[in-house]
């Protein structure tokens, strides 16, 4: 596979226009099994473009999908890199912003509520330390023309100076607030009444019933296989303890619905114990699970979730690291908004089996794949092997 450099950033940006394919297989259309290496830009968007040919035979033969790498030289240059992909900047082009902790997942879960809203979006996600905004999240907040800004969680979490920054770049009689409380989850609790409200923004229909997502609040794996579809379909995602249900959701399902009348609860009972499905169906509440027997057969599973009540496709994937949370969490609304269902690798240089099975049950329906991180979050090696077998 040819390389292609892009000259400016403009070009980084734009990317290269690839046609979407049948998705099913069709007899005569083969794979290039060969790829080559994918060059990441740091701090912007690298393009791999897809080469077609003929077959020996004459048969034609598919062209690989284009992969785009959004990276940066850490996480938090990385959620940076996709924001800008996500979201033009400069005047005239109002984007909100978000900040919430790069070094600890369970806030910035909870983001993915306030990032898809409607009533207040769109909104970029930009991950922090605790006292000051990292240089390139600055830059983005700086070249930002935004009315509103949300920071998740207490001064304990992210300081009152991050506010203070952030507060300051807003445009004039723009509003800038935390979004935060005692633990967890009542920061999750706060970000869905932040985020959702009876005029403007209501949950989601899935099967004539108003739905939310359930995931465990002291893992990530599962939230961030959740995440895309939850910010672009409006389907809340709520944080639990995995054996008994937190009282934040108790609450929101009794005084603060808005609609709910079913949870999908999303991992199998080594993540959300059958425990806590009983205690909703207590509640009233009607209780699907959506789950795999690991974090990558999960993330197929909300794939098919998505394609089945969505109507999402895989003609676009994303590719993001399975044992990190930062840039899956940090791409959740980028993969959202182009219904792009998210799947983990098993580490940094190993794809996995089901990953893998995955592209290649869709072979000749993927024509792009955006890879979150740098080669060392997911390795050229890997990248490689998810298009051979798309």
């Amino acid at each position: 596979m040819d390389i292609k450099q892009p000259d400016t950033a403009q070009q980084v940006l734009a990317g290269d226009v690839v046609t979407g394919r049948s998705p099913h297989k069709r007899a005569g259309l083969r794979r290039r099994a060969s790829v080559g290496a994918v060059t990441s830009l740091m701090l912007a968007v690298g393009t791999v473009t897809g080469v077609s040919a003929a077959a020996a035979d004459g048969s034609a033969t598919a062209a690989a999908p284009t992969v785009t790498r959004l990276a940066g030289a850490d996480r938090y240059a990385t959620a940076a890199a996709i924001a800008r992909a996500n979201y033009p900047l400069g005047p005239n082009h109002v984007v909100d912003v978000v900040v919430a902790r790069g070094d600890a997942f369970p806030d910035a879960l909870s983001a993915v509520n306030i990032t898809g809203a409607r009533y207040g979006g769109p909104a970029a996600l930009l991950l922090s330390g605790r006292n000051a905004l990292s240089a390139d999240g600055a830059a983005f907040v700086d070249a930002s023309d935004y009315d509103h800004a949300r920071i998740m969680g207490t001064q304990d979490v992210l300081s009152e100076a991050i506010f203070t920054r952030v507060q300051s770049a807003a445009r004039r009689g723009g509003t800038t607030y935390r979004v935060g409380g005692r633990d967890r989850y009542a920061t999750n609790f706060s970000s869905y009444v932040a985020a959702y409200n009876a005029e403007a923004d209501v949950p989601a229909s899935v099967d004539g019933k108003g739905t939310a997502f359930l995931v465990s609040g002291t893992s990530y794996a599962d939230a961030i296989s959740a995440g895309p579809v939850s910010s672009r379909e409006r389907v809340p995602l709520l944080l639990t303890d995995p054996s008994s249900l937190s009282s934040s959701v108790r609450e929101i399902l009794t005084t603060y619905r808005l609609g709910i009348t079913q949870v999908v609860v999303v991992g199998g009972p080594q993540a959300v114990n059958d425990g806590v499905l009983d205690q909703l169906r207590a509640l009233g509440i009607t209780v699907r699970r959506v789950a795999g027997a690991d974090r990558q057969a999960t993330s197929v599973a909300i794939a098919d979730f998505a394609q089945d009540e969505f109507g999402w496709s895989a003609q676009h994937v994303t590719l993001a690291r399975g044992d990190n949370f930062a840039d899956a969490i940090a791409g959740a609304t980028y993969a959202g908004d182009r219904k792009s269902p998210i799947m983990l690798t098993s580490s940094p240089n190993v794809l996995g089996a089901t990953a893998h099975s995955f592209f290649a049950s869709h072979a000749g329906a993927i024509s792009g794949i955006t890879v979150l991180g740098d080669s060392t979050a997911v390795s050229d090696a890997v990248v490689a092997e998810a298009v051979g077998a798309s």
